[in-house]
């Protein structure tokens, strides 16, 4: 786990604690779970460009999300 967080946050987009974090640790364990820990790996480092764009698109949309006022109904 620790080894693919640090791969895909090597750029410092990824926050501990915030929401996309959180996505982006649970895509991983699912990814260990269903893969193994070295597939995982490997499947990652196969696929970190269209991983990263997917986060950076994550991230972006929640911030966006905070500057939006709440809706009314």
């Amino acid at each position: 786990m620790a080894q693919i967080m640090l791969l895909l946050n090597k750029n410092g987009l990824l926050k501990p604690g915030s929401h996309a974090y959180k996505i982006v640790r649970r895509m991983v364990s699912g990814k260990i779970d269903s893969l193994g820990p070295d597939a995982a790996l490997a499947d990652v480092v196969d696929r970190k460009l269209q991983i990263l764009n997917q986060i950076r698109v994550l991230a972006m949309w929640h911030k966006s999300m905070d500057r939006l006022p709440p809706a009314k109904f």
